[in-house]
């Protein structure tokens, strides 16, 4: 159940990348998706998650992917 949900939400990701016209939308969903399990590990393991850093690294991702 838990590879059916994230397999839906990659794919979410990867059509709003399509939408977006970044380079390469699998690669950027699956960069996106990793970062959002890394919050949700770091929420687990530490009570809380540094939300500007969060928001910074996924505006990074997503720039990177538009300029190439």
């Amino acid at each position: 159940m838990l590879t059916k949900h994230k397999q839906a939400v990659r794919d979410r990701l990867m059509q709003l990348s399509e939408q977006a016209g970044t380079s390469n939308p699998r690669e950027l969903a699956a960069n996106l998706l990793l970062l959002i399990d890394g919050a949700f590990a770091q929420r687990r393991l530490f009570g809380q998650v540094a939300e500007g850093s969060l928001e910074k690294a996924a505006a990074t991702l997503f720039h990177a992917y538009l300029s190439v």
